[in-house]
């Protein structure tokens, strides 16, 4: 559609520089878009065609021929240009006189192109470097024409701009004052702010100084009471491993070892077992060797 021809002409050359499948394209775009464009000729000539060039002066020389002068013919054509780049640019609104104008240009190229692809695209019967160059000096004189009305529009807002610029440069003055004045207000803000945060800053190390010192404090205490656990399990060790029997023979306390409390036991066991209730056996000193 002709509203967005400038997008689609693009994604089309996408779409070639890719190397998109045929599958995957429209088929015969280029053929399509020559009879758009003779379409919009075609429409643009009725909507024109009630705009008729001025008869151009005539002057009678001394010898009675009649002779046509090439300035006045000039004027007309240039006249009818005018009026009809103005009633297309009133029908058509600028995006698609862009649209159009790329289409143009799009035209020129194919038609000037001797590569076998374009060719073979051309429509049956069309004159297609005739179409391409109407089309696109129609649409450089549409083109022109907004140019030139924009820049006059442009050029009356600026003489308003102009007016108005004495005003805001006063109050410009004005809202200086007042921004200077807030930029000393917001210095002196920043450098409370600053002060305020390397007091928080020498707090937060403070407190981590002490902190750390805690934590260096309570790992010493962990460490000396793990030492101290560890030293009493291993008297508590020791003493598991050590029995005391007193002798029958000289009443004396002697270390027994502890496979010999544990063979001891064992025939404590075995007695009891064979219908003896003595719960303990006689102790001498020789049985640890002294």
């Amino acid at each position: 559609h002709k509203h967005s021809l400038e997008m689609q002409l693009t994604i089309y050359r996408l779409e070639k520089q890719m190397k998109v499948g045929k599958e995957y394209r429209f088929p015969n775009y280029q053929r399509l878009l020559w009879y758009v464009g003779r379409d919009f000729l075609e429409e643009c000539d009725k909507h024109t065609k009630s705009v008729s060039p001025t008869s151009p002066a005539s002057t009678e020389s001394d010898g009675g021929d009649q002779m046509q002068d090439s300035t006045p013919v000039l004027d007309a054509e240039a006249k009818m240009t005018q009026r009809r780049t103005q009633k297309l640019c009133t029908k058509y609104p600028l995006h698609i006189l862009r649209g159009y104008c790329a289409l143009g240009k799009e035209l020129q190229r194919w038609a000037g192109s001797k590569n076998k692809q374009h060719a073979e695209q051309y429509p049956p019967g069309m004159d297609v470097v005739v179409i391409a160059n109407q089309l696109s000096e129609m649409m450089a004189e549409c083109l022109t024409y907004l140019d030139n009305k924009a820049s006059e529009k442009l050029r009356k807002e600026r003489n308003s701009q102009d007016r108005e610029k004495k005003k805001e440069e006063r109050a410009l003055a004005k809202a200086q004052a007042e921004a200077k004045r807030a930029e000393r207000q917001i210095a002196k803000a920043e450098a409370e702010a600053k002060k305020a945060e390397r007091q928080m800053e020498r707090q937060k190390q403070i407190q981590a100084r002490k902190e750390e010192a805690e934590r260096k404090r309570v790992e010493r205490e962990m460490k000396k009471a793990a030492k101290v656990e560890e030293r009493r399990k291993n008297l508590e060790k020791e003493y598991e491993e050590v029995a005391w029997a007193q002798c029958d023979g000289c009443d004396e306390w002697r270390e027994v070892p502890k496979e010999v409390e544990e063979s001891r036991q064992a025939k404590i066991e075995q007695l009891q077992a064979g219908g003896n209730t003595a719960n303990e056996l006689p102790f001498y000193c020789s049985e640890v060797g002294e």
